[in-house]
């Protein structure tokens, strides 16, 4: 037989030799689910000498396996705070479980399983709406009446007992239409519905104005928490209006600090009023915009 047929016959024999060795192994049940650490595996290491550039060999599974974990984390223990645990049942695949970790201010929770996926919390800092008004409020005119000049929309003006924390921070906006006398004043009020005083303007002397635009910008920072006399909150912000007979602004700024009256272990809702000195038709405030965020 020449030559090239018989290396030709070789390969063929050995490759269905090699598939009946097989055939075997599965029709006796010779077959693993779980790879023992001294189990041998075949490999093809390259040799030019055999034919095909490859000669058969063997390693053990414990040094394949050493191989492939080359670099990897192998094992993680439990630093002992208390929000981060370790499940080292595998010891080559360990669960790093999260409870509550705090990463550049993002808190992190969960495992990272699907039944347990990873979450992260957004921090506190970012700017979160809290009441968006989407009509008017009723004009407080005519009248020396304490009245409120926040009008109906969506969210909460209102923070539950106990629901500062230390460093809570809060913006407000609110613009609309003023018309007064030139001998009007008005005071405007930020409080809370049970009367506490967080900041206020003061009595303000007018200059005549008509349909004129208005705006007053408030920022809330909690210092403390506690109860009345703890608890502290500063508060100051801008009050301003456009005045009849030109763009000049007139307007006042504020600035207080309620470290007597103010609580967090009873709840808050944010109450803005206006107060005028005299009872006349001509002197009229009401608001269009108001949005409050939470800042921090």
């Amino acid at each position: 037989m020449p030559i090239f047929f018989s290396i030709l016959y070789y390969k063929y024999y050995v490759m269905l030799n090699n598939l009946t060795n097989i055939f075997n192994l599965l029709k006796t049940r010779m077959v693993k689910t779980v790879l023992e650490a001294n189990d041998l595996l075949v490999v093809g290491t390259r040799d030019q000498k055999y034919g095909g550039d490859y000669k058969p060999t063997v390693i053990k599974f414990s040094d394949l396996q050493t191989q492939l974990n080359a670099g990897a984390v192998e094992s993680v223990t439990d630093d002992g705070n208390g929000v981060v645990s370790v499940d080292n049942t595998d010891p080559l695949n360990p669960i790093i479980e999260f409870d509550g970790v705090s990463v550049d201010g993002v808190t992190i929770t969960g495992d990272g399983t699907s039944a347990n996926p990873l979450e992260a919390a957004l921090p506190a800092a970012i700017n979160r709406g809290l009441y968006a008004q989407t009509s008017s409020s009723s004009p407080v005119t005519n009248t020396t009446t304490e009245s409120s000049i926040i009008g109906s929309g969506i969210g909460s003006l209102a923070i539950p007992t106990n629901g500062f924390s230390l460093g809570d921070s809060f913006n407000a906006t609110l613009t609309g239409h003023i018309s007064c006398l030139g001998s009007a004043t008005l005071h405007i009020r930020i409080k809370t519905l049970g009367g506490v005083l967080l900041a206020d303007t003061g009595v303000m002397d007018l200059t005549a104005a008509t349909a004129k635009n208005w705006k007053l910008e408030v920022g809330f920072t909690v210092r403390a928490i506690g109860a009345a006399g703890v608890a502290s909150i500063s508060s100051g912000g801008l009050f301003s209006y456009t005045q009849n007979g030109g763009l000049n602004y007139e307007g006042i700024h504020f600035s207080t600090v309620n470290n007597t009256t103010f609580a967090t272990t009873t709840p808050n809702i944010l109450v803005i009023t206006a107060e005028w000195n005299t009872a006349s038709t001509s002197n009229s405030i009401y608001s269009d915009i108001f949005i409050l965020n939470k800042t921090y």
